[in-house]
């Protein structure tokens, strides 16, 4: 619940409120339905207004602070906008209202991003009263797409080989993810797998997760270049024993994946901002050697991993299709029994890095 400043000499009170509250956040995804109401409190007389709209918006905004509407929808609770004033009685008035998404992936919600970019959803309140428009401040809405783990895709594996070679020696890898997707605050483990053909004996492990932002160029100038951003939002150090001429060595590291995390995201569009991860594993070698991998070979061995907003047990009851311009969230006609706002997944703090 929000409490908007006072809009004229006459509102006492002008609030809008949903079923996220500060304390206990909701992500809404494709299918959900945002219930809300909004409250109008005047004080000792009627005013003469026009109508009263609630407007849902979604942002980005770049790393040139150049903001781009993804889509804007409003719907009128009460009198008609361009025609003639009604009175607003004086007391307290409440206006409920709810909204539809529909059932495709928008970008997720990124607040404070490394990159840049920010992408937000906000409802407001519009008061039309004779002569003046007042706008209330906004209220943030928590948007996380679709992105699963099924079953399917947890039987495959995120695995790589690489062989780091210089002159005659040489150290072969194998390193892989036990799963290739988690959700937010999972713990993700790394399996390797060490041939060390070397006289160089590997002390150190370091494991990242970094996140690669691309973002597409204007569907109008298909010939400008993507432009790729990768932040690192997690390292752990571990310190290992790989002897020299050591094989068929075995390491296990464990992380936990950030309970903030904005999910992996793929648009379909051509616009926005893309959002893939990837752990990275670097290799150290002993101090008295460690000259072994520089400048001649690289150190590290990079493999994908999907940051889902559904674990694999969670049943999910309908497919997300891709996205169309033409497939906008919607209000709720006064006649229909909206039901109640369902999160359907437990994912409500992956909203930001």
């Amino acid at each position: 619940m929000m409490l908007f400043q006072r809009n004229t000499e006459y509102v006492r009170n002008f609030l809008v409120s949903t079923s996220s509250g500060q304390n206990n956040p909701i992500a809404y995804g494709p299918g959900s339905i945002i219930n809300g109401s909004l409250m109008i409190t005047l004080d000792d007389k009627p005013l003469s207004a026009h109508s009263i709209r609630v407007i849902f918006k979604c942002e980005e905004q770049d790393n040139a602070r150049n903001t781009t509407t993804i889509f804007s929808i409003e719907s009128v609770i009460w009198g008609k906008p361009g025609a003639d004033p009604q009175e607003l009685s004086n007391g307290s008035h409440m206006f409920l209202f709810a909204i539809r998404l529909p059932q495709v992936n928008y970008p997720p919600s990124m607040h404070d991003s490394p990159f840049g970019h920010r992408i937000s959803y906000t409802l407001q309140g519009v008061f039309d009263t004779t002569g003046t428009t007042h706008v209330t401040a906004t209220v943030p809405i928590i948007y996380l797409p679709l992105v699963t783990c099924s079953p399917n895709t947890l039987n495959e594996t995120s695995k790589k080989t690489q062989v780091f070679e210089k002159e005659d020696k040489k150290i072969e890898v194998t390193a892989e993810l036990i799963k290739p997707a988690y959700c937010p605050g999972d713990l993700c483990t790394v399996k390797m797998t060490t041939n060390n053909k070397s006289d160089t004996k590997i002390s150190s492990i370091q494991v990242l997760l970094a996140a690669v932002a691309t973002t597409l160029p204007p569907t109008d100038s298909v010939s400008a270049p993507y432009q790729h951003k990768q932040h690192t939002l997690l390292t752990e150090s571990f310190y290992v024993s790989i002897a020299k001429q050591a094989q068929n060595h075995q390491d296990i590291f464990t992380f936990t994946i950030p309970s903030n995390i904005v999910p992996t995201f793929t648009n379909k569009l051509g616009k926005y901002i893309d959002i893939a991860y990837e752990v990275i594993i670097v290799m150290g070698s002993a101090s008295n050697t460690g000259s072994w991998f520089s400048g001649y070979v690289s150190n590290e061995i990079s493999l994908p991993i999907t940051i889902a907003t559904v674990p694999p047990a969670y049943p999910i009851g309908f497919t997300v299709h891709e996205n169309t311009e033409t497939e906008l969230p919607t209000f709720i006609p006064n006649i229909e029994s909206p039901l109640p706002s369902p999160v359907h997944y437990p994912a409500d703090r992956a909203y930001s890095f």
